[in-house]
């Protein structure tokens, strides 16, 4: 759809590169991407691009977003809207991190609004203050979706697959694959991969019925190697407050697998019947789930077709900025509300029409 010449001008800095391909009905969106990689550089040119009244979207960097807040705090009167997608925060341990979290805490109140991908936010809350009040759900994409949509799906395999370097408990998987004795694949990182996602991995742990093999990171590779599985399977650790795994178990049910996964934020809320559900490290618990998916076809089938259509209704990429700039356009009009009602409105905005986020 093309902007009129007289809809209102959403003005947005992003580290999204595809953000300015979205549209937004009732909106001219003007998009200017930034690209740093060192945080501290990111940040600066976002806000010095940012114009006043403008939107500020930072998207999956928790160093980028603080550093951010921090010249918002130093640079009272910069006048933007700022908003959080996808941020990954850690559970803090010891003296040491419930202080950076106490920090992290202050300068998140900076951020007008989180868009997250998923809906327990008990973790979020207590340990920093991100609460329903500033968020706004809206669900995740398959990642995959061009390599999946019209090629070949089925729920038939040769092996129990798993992969990916967020806080995978690949240990207690591999405990697992010793019981039930199948075939497996595991797909793992470099060292410093796993490690920045809060995984551990050891061949040492890897059962004779196991092959593990380095991944290249190519998103083809990693879909053949899915395509390829009878079950797949996502063990997270316990505990874990951010929602790791729904990237993953998104692809498997767009290729009708059928799925295992620990509980999580990934599945609070968010999974019923689509995966079968099992208590996060217990391989006795995971165990069972895998041979169960593995033996029972129509359970497997099930699952498979239930997957399928959620994933699928989800979509791929474009539904996801259309969503992000949905949320973008909404803040950037309630708080030029707010800010009228003080007589200092920083823009003048209508409500995008037809177009509510309740229900996405």
């Amino acid at each position: 759809m093309t902007a009129i010449a007289d809809d209102p001008v959403l003005r947005v800095v992003s580290n999204m590169p595809h953000l300015g391909k979205a549209e937004l009905p009732g909106w001219r969106v003007e998009h200017q991407y930034v690209d740093a990689t060192r945080p501290f550089v990111a940040a600066l040119r976002m806000v010095k691009a940012a114009p006043r009244g403008g939107t500020i979207v930072v998207h999956a960097s928790a160093r980028k977003l603080i550093v951010v807040c921090l010249l918002g705090c130093l640079l009272p009167w910069q006048q933007w809207h700022l908003i959080s997608v996808d941020l990954y925060l850690t559970r803090p341990a010891g003296p040491i991190g419930r202080t950076a979290a106490w920090c992290k805490r202050l300068l998140l109140r900076r951020v007008n609004t989180f868009i997250v991908y998923f809906k327990d936010l008990s973790g979020y809350a207590r340990w920093y203050g991100v609460t329903e009040h500033r968020t706004r759900y809206v669900p995740f994409k398959v990642n995959s979706w061009r390599y999946i949509e019209d090629q070949p799906r089925t729920s038939d395999g040769h092996y129990v697959f798993t992969g990916g370097r967020s806080h995978r408990d690949l240990r207690t998987f591999c405990s697992a694959m010793r019981l039930v004795g199948y075939p497996g694949v595991i797909l793992y990182y470099d060292d410093e991969t796993m490690r920045q996602g809060g995984s551990a991995f050891d061949l040492c742990w890897v059962p004779p019925n196991v092959q593990a093999i380095r991944h290249d990171a190519r998103a083809d590779s990693w879909v053949e190697f899915m395509r390829g599985a009878k079950v797949v399977v996502l063990p997270t650790f316990p505990g874990v407050i951010s929602a790791p795994c729904i990237g993953t178990y998104l692809d498997a049910m767009a290729l009708e697998k059928g799925v295992v996964v620990s509980e999580s934020p990934a599945t609070r809320q968010l999974i019923s019947d689509q995966a079968l559900v099992v208590p996060a490290g217990d391989p006795i618990s995971l165990a069972d789930a895998i041979r169960r998916v593995w033996t029972d076809d129509g359970l497997r089938i099930k699952l498979a077709g239930r997957g399928r259509q959620y994933a699928a209704a989800l979509g791929d990429e474009s539904r996801l900025l259309h969503n992000i700039l949905e949320v973008a356009g909404s803040t950037a009009h309630s708080t030029s509300e707010q800010d009228g009602k003080t007589g200092s409105s920083l823009l003048s905005r209508r409500q995008p029409s037809g177009h509510s986020l309740k229900h996405r």
